[in-house]
């Protein structure tokens, strides 16, 4: 084995007087030479005569006691030496073996080195294998700075204690099968090191086979780096009962693990916890144990992170405070797989950050489950579960439960991905839901990725006042893979109060959205349920989740479906197949100022309820008549509505009233394409009310449809739209739903559609205001009969106005709008962000009308280059213009795959190509015979999203 430096010197680097005159001269002027105490006898004897400065036992004496055949220095005589002189003396070693079956190891009093290095191997210290002999004792001030190494010491009651002796180090050695610990640092014995920090695996430690592999207590500055605990350097399974202990005081500035490979611990096959971290016990009294620092190790796998070596429970904490277990930087992240549980923060554990750790894969990836990822149990109270990534599981990703009616509170669970490997977008799901919380109060789930989960993906059952936010619940939104839905609903709430889903991006989940059974005061607002249309190698997909996007049942109460006071979020956005809301067996939800572009409301789920008089039926809501829409009237630039509720006698309502698309949703249902505004009634004796609205919210339809909320919050059902088609109206309105495109050119391309309905709408024009790029074309697209595209009148340059004329009956415009960059010069505004706000305007009767405003925005690279990936290239598609079959040329740089597609002025795909990774030319061949006549653009994007793109003109 190579020489090492004495611990002071293994745990710091050179400095640059040291890098100057080197360590022989730092030798020369460092404290005197320490004395060498040479162990040669295997007899386990004391020292024959203390105190005469020799190390050596007697193997015969004569009848007066007197030494007659003296033998060499044993064990126990050296460490008897060792404590005869102050000075730091060094104890090497002769035999290979060393017996401890008889007598006690005295108490070390002195410091010193015990170098076991012995040929190439190391020393056997081996005791009787049971409690009756204790280890190694280092006790005092003067024993400060010891160092053992290269030493396996087996079978004692406890194999090395550090009692009041600061700066001690462990290195290289085996620690195994003791009744108590194998290493024990108590007292005042701060900065002590097991194992190593630089880039030798000789320095681990393999601690195996004890009842507590580490202990750590009353002070702290310890590192703990690189060791084997719980398996040895062939994997095999040597499990200590418990890996490692940290007990009150030994937090503060101590680090388990780090940054690099050799900092790394192996911490397996523990009976009980691998590392397990406590103040006092439950009710107790004293310190918690604070600012301890875990990140780096592997925890319930093999040293290859690749199979399970299960601790029951991988780390546990218990009364702490300020725990860190991860971090931030990639090289810090725990890999905690394969346990019975991961992670338990127990009673009393307070202000941990659990960060950045892979949480149920091992190191190629590849799930290696434990049961619960991260557990918070009882009295845990304001810690962090943030930005790990945790799949792979077999029961829940994260789990917060009570225990015996006390339950975590205050904890924040932000920005994890939870079901799915983002790198990969594999859905390696956990078995039960993403987030379960039983019991817990004012916790909260925010801005997580939960996706592929087994059952739901978030569960609250019995919680108070949980906020679930902002969070992706479900398949992602650009992205089609079945295996990343949720099994059940995206958020089930059971027994809840005043539980609050905000602003999450909920969809393609097995049932419902956001299912609520039995519960009081939930409130779901400014969510969006369901999607935007995907489109993957040509097959079109919705997002919707299949059983709809909210169920509010089995005798819940209080249910706030959008808008409320207090609730930080307006209402929701639906693209539902069926139902947008469901309420069954339940009273007082109140759903307000929602869009649904798709789906609807049913009460009782069976299907449009009519209005009955008086509204004396019973049933969800009370089945609450909705009211009807009578009159729509323009009235200088807006729209007034009128109707009626029949409803109960001399009582209040509240009438919210919404514009529809075209009358009726694709299923037969009125849908609330826009919320107009609201307005206050009460009924007479006879139960009716009229109402009129006025001004009017935001124009987007001339349909319009309503609902009607009684006293104790029962919202109906939404009313079959109506129109009056004696007046004018008219919308703009996204068309498709999908994001914006960029043309070979790289300027952006925003398809919108606007809609008339009148007999005499005049000078009807689109007012364009854009930032970040500016307007340099708008046109009506190609059809059969004009294939080449149809320029409108505009004027202006940042803002511009396009005039489309007049209007008579009901008529519906496409237009594209091209944007290039702001400044001068292609590629000046590459990358930057853009924002394009539209209105319509036009004249009816002499009064101006002005539409809703449609804003589009994102970050695009307008303007750009064509071919920023070095050496992808697009050839102009030929023949051009083209009848029939159509060869498409194009070039890739590398391994890295490239595909073409081709879509329509719109952005509408209407072919794909399957993706190459081959480097070099390729060519496509796409029979346009049965495409409509006009324009269509062909898209090369390769890594990293770079774009290519070609116009293409089919003829008929």
């Amino acid at each position: 084995m190579p020489d090492r430096p004495p611990p002071d010197l293994a745990r710091r680097g050179p400095s640059g007087l040291e890098a100057l005159l080197g360590l022989a001269l730092v030798a020369a002027l460092a404290a005197p030479a320490r004395a060498q105490i040479v162990v040669d006898e295997t007899a386990e004897l004391q020292d024959f005569t203390v105190g005469d400065g020799l190390c050596r036992v007697c193997l015969g004496t004569d009848d007066d006691g007197d030494c007659v055949q003296y033998g060499g220095c044993s064990f126990y005589a050296a460490l008897q030496t060792a404590n005869e002189t102050p000075g730091p003396d060094v104890i090497t070693f002769a035999v290979s073996t060393v017996a401890a079956v008889e007598l006690p190891f005295p108490e070390l009093t002195s410091a010193v080195e015990i170098d076991g290095r012995v040929g190439t191997g190391r020393v056997r210290i081996v005791g009787p294998g049971d409690d009756r002999l204790p280890g190694l004792l280092f006790s005092g001030a003067s024993t400060g700075g010891s160092w053992v190494h290269d030493v396996e010491i087996v079978g004692l009651r406890f194999g090395l204690e550090f009692r009041n002796s600061p700066d001690a180090a462990v290195q290289g050695c085996v620690i195994r099968g003791h009744a108590a610990w194998g290493i024990a640092v108590v007292g005042a014995s701060a900065g002590a090191r097991i194992g190593g920090d630089v880039d030798d695996p000789e320095l681990r430690n393999v601690i195996v086979g004890n009842q507590r592999g580490i202990v750590l207590q009353d002070s702290g500055d310890h590192r703990v780096v690189g060791n084997l605990i719980g398996t040895d350097e062939t994997g095999q399974d040597r499990g200590n009962r418990t890996g490692i202990v940290v007990g009150p005081g030994a937090g503060q500035g101590t680090r388990i693990g780090g940054e690099r490979d050799a900092e790394r611990n192996v911490i397996a096959n523990s009976l009980s916890t691998g590392i397990s971290v406590s103040g006092v016990s439950f009710g107790g009294t004293g310190e918690p144990v604070r600012d301890l620092v875990v990140q780096g190790n592997y925890v319930g796998t093999d040293p290859t992170g690749l199979e399970a070596a299960p601790n029951r429970t991988g780390i546990s904490l218990s009364r702490t405070d300020g725990v860190v277990i991860g971090g931030l930087e990639a090289a810090q992240a725990n890999l905690i797989a394969g346990n019975e549980d991961g992670i338990w923060l127990n009673a009393r554990a307070e202000r941990t950050r659990v960060v950045g750790n892979r949480i149920g894969l091992g190191a190629d990836r590849e799930p290696l489950p434990n049961g619960n990822g991260v557990v918070l149990r009882s009295s845990a109270a304001d810690n962090d579960v943030e930005d790990n990534l945790i799949a792979g599981n077999t029961e829940n990703g994260v789990y917060l439960e009570a225990i015996d009616g006390v339950a975590p509170g205050g904890n924040r669970i932000v920005r994890n991905w939870i079901g799915f490997d983002p790198e990969t977008s594999d859905p390696v799901g956990n078995g039960e839901s993403g987030v379960r919380i039983d019991e817990g109060e004012s916790n909260e789930v925010r801005s997580n990725e939960i996706a592929g989960n087994g059952q739901s993906g978030v569960t609250l059952v019995g919680t108070r006042g949980t906020r679930v936010e902002d969070n992706s619940i479900g398949r992602r939104s650009r992205a089609f893979d079945p295996g990343l839905s949720n099994g059940e609903s995206g958020v089930l709430i059971v027994v809840g109060e005043d539980d609050r889903v905000i602003g999450n991006r909920i969809q393609s989940n097995e049932r419902y959205g956001v299912d609520i059974r039995t519960s009081t005061g939930v409130v779901v607002s400014a969510n969006t349920f369901g999607g935007l249309v995907v489109t993957v190698s040509g097959v079109v997909f919705g997002l919707h989740n299949r059983l709809g996007g909210v169920r509010v049942a089995a005798g819940s109460a209080g249910t706030i479906i959008g808008a409320s006071p207090g609730s930080n979020g307006g209402g929701n956005e639906f693209h539902s197949r069926g139902d947008a809301v469901l309420v069954v067996e339940s009273q007082g939800t109140t759903i307000s100022e929602n869009v649904i572009r798709r789906g609807h409301i049913d009460l009782d789920g069976d299907g449009v309820d009519g209005v009955d008089p008086l509204d004396a039926d019973a049933g969800a809501n009370g089945k609450q008549n909705a009211p009807s829409v009578t009159e729509i009237v323009a009235v200088g630039g807006g729209l007034r509505v009128r109707g009626e509720l029949v409803s109960a006698p001399s009582s209040a309502y509240r009438i919210e009233v919404f514009w529809d698309k075209d009358g009726l949703g694709r299923y037969g249902f009125p849908v609330a394409l826009g919320y107009a505004g609201a307005v206050d009634v009460m009924t007479d004796a006879s139960g009716v009310a009229s109402w009129t609205l006025e001004p009017m919210g935001p124009l987007v339809s001339a349909w319009a449809s309503a609902t009607a909320t009684d006293a104790q919050g029962n919202t109906s059902e939404l009313s079959v739209s109506e129109r009056q088609p004696d007046h004018a109206a008219f919308g703009l309105f996204r068309f498709p739903e999908e994001e914006p495109v960029l043309d070979e050119e790289g300027d952006l391309l925003i398809p919108l559609e606007a809609r008339f309905r009148g007999d005499a709408i005049e000078s009807v024009e689109l007012r364009f205001e854009a930032e970040g790029v500016v307007v340099e074309e708008v046109a009506e697209p190609p059809t059969e009969d004009a294939p080449l595209p149809r320029p409108l009148d505009c004027e202006g340059e940042q803002t511009i106005s396009c005039r489309i004329g007049a209007i008579e009956g009901e008529a519906s415009r496409l237009v594209v709008a091209r944007f290039g960059p702001a400044a001068a010069g292609r590629g000046a505004a590459a990358g930057g962000p853009y924002t394009v706000r539209v209105v319509g305007r036009g004249v009816v009767a002499g009064d101006t009308v002005e539409t809703n405003e449609v804003v589009f925005a994102g970050e695009a690279a307008v303007g750009a280059e064509r071919g920023l990936e070095a050496g992808l290239a697009l050839e102009a598609p030929f023949p051009n213009p083209a009848a029939g079959r159509v060869t498409i040329r194009y070039r890739q740089p590398g391994p890295a795959p490239a595909r073409v597609t081709v879509t329509d002025l719109l952005g509408r795909r209407v072919a794909a190509f399957p993706p190459t990774t081959r480097p070099g030319a390729h060519a496509v061949v796409w029979d346009a015979a049965g495409t409509s006549a006009g324009v269509y653009v062909v898209h090369l994007k390769g890594a990293g999203g770079r774009l290519e793109a070609r116009r293409l003109a089919v003829v008929r």
